[in-house]
């Protein structure tokens, strides 16, 4: 349940104010059994669970902005109260929480000029694992590839801080700097003793970002082009299985779409990513990178849409990583099927307007039931 108010006063000064509440109840069991010598089947208790998890959040916030003549001002302050309570009576796990905290946030823009503008934000802001994150039932895919969630997961907390110029909404450079504590780090080990991977997760300790960012975007009268480019600098620590986890590194994404438009209502797209050797806490992501091809063409005074797509044409787009924690040394690559080619019609049968207004307060709660990975 939520509950907003907005008031609007003279000389551009605008007050929101507002509460709202959740409440969650959740369950995970999981009986897990195995066969014995006599080929009876014999619950394991030392996978099965019966974890039950309630959470209660009372949250409120105001806010206040001010527009001037070139200057725009927003500053907020948000407060929440959480209280947790969990148990897995099966193996005498019990978690109590209780805690209240602030999250203010801060943005200003400046307009030089009718090409040039400047923009300030800052916010501290809170992320909490999803449930499935939280559930300690433990999934097998085979004997050497098991994986659970953490019960004891915090909700991670970030200072963001973000300053960017744009140019005739045209160009855009950034710089920013976030610093992540407990960070919700999803991982896989290897374990010493069965050699089976492990994907597991946990509060990372520190991780600190900050770097440079160029968005582009041009428009002639046959070609549009749209690219971007993050620029990083990241700084890890951590304790990962009992061990002190540390690395800093440089890291680049990049992404861009070429569109050419030719004549008699013919569009060409090409677009195409590109990321670099990634340090991200404890694992190492390889390069990689895709690209794809786009033709598109329209009849009957564009009433017919044909287009043809060819994904991943260099058949690139795959998922390298690896890690070497505890002088075990896992490695994973994960290989989809992203080399497609599709067609696409499209018969437009005259106006036609759908409106929708739906609403949910509980929006927030929802996308922490996405599953791990």
């Amino acid at each position: 349940q939520k509950l907003d108010l907005t008031r609007n006063f003279k000389k551009s000064l605008t007050l929101e104010t507002g509460v709202k509440s959740s409440f969650v109840m959740n369950e995970a069991l999981s009986d897990v059994q195995f066969s014995n010598a006599a080929g009876e089947l014999v619950t394991d208790t030392g996978y099965s669970n019966s974890y039950h998890y309630n959470e209660r959040i009372l949250a409120a916030y105001v806010s206040t902005s001010k527009s001037f003549k070139k200057l725009d001002v927003k500053a907020g302050l948000r407060s929440e109260h959480t209280l947790v309570d969990g148990n897995n009576l099966p193996k005498n796990f019990v978690l109590r929480r209780d805690y209240i905290n602030f999250f203010p946030n801060f943005s200003v823009s400046y307009k030089l000029n009718d090409k040039n503008n400047l923009q300030a934000t800052y916010g501290y802001y809170i992320g909490r694992p999803s449930y499935d994150q939280m559930s300690p039932s433990r999934g097998f895919n085979d004997k050497f590839s098991n994986g659970s969630g953490n019960p004891t997961l915090k909700p991670q907390f970030t200072h963001s801080a973000n300053f960017e110029y744009s140019f005739n909404n045209m160009i855009t450079l950034g710089f920013f700097n976030n610093m992540a504590r407990n960070a919700i780090y999803n991982y896989a080990y290897g374990n010493t003793k069965t050699k089976a991977t492990v994907d597991s997760v946990f509060n990372f300790q520190k991780i600190n970002s900050g770097g440079l960012s160029l968005f582009v975007q041009k428009q002639v009268k046959w070609l549009n082009l749209n690219a971007s480019c993050y620029l990083l600098y990241r700084d890890n620590a951590t304790i990962a299985n009992g061990l002190e986890v540390t690395n800093r590194s440089y890291l680049g994404f990049f992404n861009s779409t070429l569109e050419v438009l030719l004549p008699k209502d013919v569009k060409i797209q090409l677009q195409g990513y590109y990321n670099t050797w990634a340090y991200d806490g404890i694992q190492t992501y390889h390069p990689i990178g895709s690209m794809s091809f786009t033709i598109f063409k329209s009849f009957f005074n564009k009433k017919l849409d044909l287009s043809m797509s060819i994904y991943d044409i260099f058949y690139t787009d795959k998922l390298p990583w690896e890690n070497n924690l505890g002088g075990l040394r896992t490695y994973y690559i994960e290989r989809n099927d992203t080399r497609r080619i599709r067609l696409f019609i499209v018969w437009k049968f005259g106006k036609m307007r759908i409106n929708s207004n739906l609403k949910r307060s509980n929006q927030e709660e929802s996308g922490r039931l996405k599953k791990v990975g």
